[in-house]
């Protein structure tokens, strides 16, 4: 894995200076490591994190971050985590995209 980095690092580094000339889909390899990161890879990272946190970890997980026992607080916090967030983050994923 730190190989795999380091390489990938050295080909975003040289895409300044020798690799300039060289484009994948019309972008040098900082470009594109660039726009798959920001665009693809952190909001699937959140999308994944706020579906582990809902229905994985669940109610309990609630509690424990909220600090309090209030059942009102809790299932809200719950309903938008397991609903709107990965809705929001769908969203946003799918008009990058696009």
């Amino acid at each position: 894995t730190g190989l795999s980095m380091y390489l990938l690092g050295v080909l975003a580094a040289l895409s300044f200076n020798v690799l300039s000339d060289f484009k994948i889909v019309g972008m040098t390899f900082f470009d594109l490591f660039d726009k798959s990161t920001s665009q693809l890879f952190l909001p699937l990272g959140g999308l994944l994190i706020a579906l582990f946190f809902g229905w994985v970890l669940g109610p309990k997980a609630v509690t424990q971050v909220l600090g309090t026992k209030h059942p009102r607080l809790s299932q809200g916090l719950l309903w938008s985590v397991r609903v709107i967030a990965p809705f929001a983050v769908f969203i946003i994923l799918v008009s990058e995209l696009l």
